[in-house]
């Protein structure tokens, strides 16, 4: 991790200024990080964050960054990734590795979603079971969760957009009002928050709500996917809506279901947000 390098050709273009409220770089919340699939010298990687759960072990992302196929490769969640003085990346609470069984990873995503991303792009949400880290401790309880809450309506204040664009932290942070938008040819509505400079590699970063200062917490309403994988542009980000069938995707990696799907990080050109790095 303290060689990775950006990977050639990945970022989007510089963009004029933006209307948008802006976002800026900061040090990252010990609750949100990256999502990485190691494959040989290379890393693709997504947002994520920890979602509070009975067994402190869910971490929640974008399903457009995974797909149904069987991994034969480790996924692994960093928190709060950082660069260190000398422009090295760092993971200070370390890695969490997926879970897999016989092959394939733990994760939850819907079935519908897997086969077709535009019909089915309100279920663009997927949850991921990590074993513990260092000194054995489980994420939620070396980090934190974000209470995950559904039905909670589209229209909120102040909420707090975290993720990692780009190829490399820090990430950015922009408080913002989420709104509701629905679009002729696609299914359901959307959360829809306008901040700038969420390019690649932003799927997955969490709309948090009622954020505390103190906890560094929040209630997750939503995750940067749906409508477009998350938009077609980097100034506006859209979430898939946190209904009843998000609530009982979260429930079903909360018991140990058998996942609906396994597993594995899809083509990178059909991403609008992910992005890839080289790892040595």
């Amino acid at each position: 991790m303290a060689a990775a390098k950006p990977w050639p050709g990945s970022d989007k273009p510089d963009r004029a200024p933006s209307l948008r409220t802006p976002s800026e770089r900061f040090e990252g919340l010990p609750v949100a990080g990256t999502l990485f699939r190691v494959e040989g010298r290379g890393v693709y990687f997504c947002s994520a964050s920890v979602v509070s759960s009975p067994k402190h072990n869910i971490v929640l992302t974008a399903a457009h960054c995974l797909t149904g196929r069987e991994s034969a490769n480790q996924l692994a969640f960093a928190p709060k990734l950082q660069k260190d003085s000398a422009g090295k990346l760092v993971a200070p609470y370390g890695l969490f590795s997926v879970k897999r069984d016989g092959g394939r990873s733990r994760v939850w995503m819907d079935r519908r979603y897997a086969t077709d991303k535009q019909a089915y792009a309100q279920y663009d949400v997927a949850f991921l079971e990590v074993g513990p880290g260092k000194d054995n401790r489980r994420v939620e309880d070396t980090v934190g969760g974000n209470r995950l809450r559904t039905d909670a309506g589209y229209a909120h204040k102040d909420v707090h957009l975290v993720a990692y664009p780009g190829a490399n932290p820090p990430p950015r942070t922009c408080t913002s009002t989420a709104r509701k938008e629905a679009f002729s040819g696609w299914p359901g509505a959307y959360l829809r928050i306008d901040c700038d400079g969420y390019s690649g590699g932003s799927s997955g970063g969490p709309f948090i709500a009622n954020f505390n200062e103190t906890t560094k917490t929040g209630d997750v309403i939503g995750v940067i996917g749906g409508y477009k994988t998350g938009g077609a542009t980097d100034d506006t980000s859209y979430s898939s809506y946190f209904g009843k069938d998000i609530k009982a995707l979260y429930d079903s990696a909360v018991r140990g279901d058998k996942p609906r799907t396994g597993g594995v990080l899809g083509a990178p050109s059909t991403w609008k947000h992910a992005t890839r790095i080289a790892f040595r």
